[in-house]
C-alpha cells in the first residue's frame, strides 16, 4: 500500500515550503519597518516629553536654557532615537519602491541608531556632578520593540535583495 498525501492529489502540483511571512517576505519588510517607524518616533517623542517636562520644567521661566540641564547621555540618545526613526522611514519608502540592497543599508543604520538608545542608561552628569542612572521607563520598552522590528526588517529586506537577484519566490 502506498501512502499519497491528500492535499497533493487535489492540487495536484507541488506545495511550497511555508515560510514565515514576517522574515522573508515583501509583506514583512514593510510591516517590521513600519512597525519599527512608528514605535521609533514613540520612543522619542516619550523621551522628548520626559527631558522637557522633569528637567526643564521652570527653568525657561527664569531666563536660562533648557538645554544647560540635560546630560550629554540623554541628548545623544534621544538624537540616536531620531535618527533611527527616520531612518526607518527612508528605508521604508526605499523598500516600497523595491530598492532591496538600499533598503537593506538603511534599515541595518535604523537597527544600529535605535539599539544605541540604550545609552539612556549609562549614568547621568551634569555639570561635573554624577546624577546616577535613569530608570527604565515605558518609552525605553517601546524602544526595545523598535529594535526588533528594524532587526526583522533589515532581515527581510535582505532576503528580498537576495530573491530580487535569483529566481526565489518573492
Amino acid at each position: 500500500v502506498e501512502f499519497v498525501e491528500p492535499r497533493a492529489t487535489l492540487l495536484k502540483k507541488p506545495v511550497p515550503l511555508l515560510r514565515p511571512i514576517m522574515l522573508n517576505t515583501e509583506k514583512g519588510a514593510l510591516g517590521n519597518l513600519l512597525i519599527g517607524t512608528i514605535l521609533a518616533i514613540v520612543a522619542a517623542v516619550g523621551m522628548g516629553v520626559e527631558l522637557y517636562d522633569h528637567l526643564c520644567g521652570g527653568i525657561d521661566e527664569i531666563g536660562l536654557s533648557c538645554a544647560d540641564f540635560i546630560p550629554d547621555v540623554a541628548t545623544a540618545s534621544f538624537a540616536l532615537t531620531v535618527v533611527a526613526a527616520v531612518a526607518g522611514f527612508a528605508a521604508l519608502v526605499a523598500a516600497a519602491k523595491k530598492i532591496w540592497k538600499l533598503a537593506t543599508a538603511i534599515a541595518i543604520l535604523a537597527f544600529v541608531t535605535v539599539s544605541l538608545h540604550f545609552i539612556w542608561f549609562a549614568p547621568w552628569e551634569l555639570f561635573g556632578i554624577t546624577l546616577g542612572k535613569p530608570p527604565f521607563a515605558w518609552y525605553n520598552g517601546v524602544a526595545i520593540g523598535s529594535v526588533i522590528n528594524y532587526l526583522f526588517g533589515a532581515l527581510a529586506t535582505f532576503q528580498m535583495s537576495k530573491a530580487a537577484e535569483s529566481d526565489l519566490p518573492k
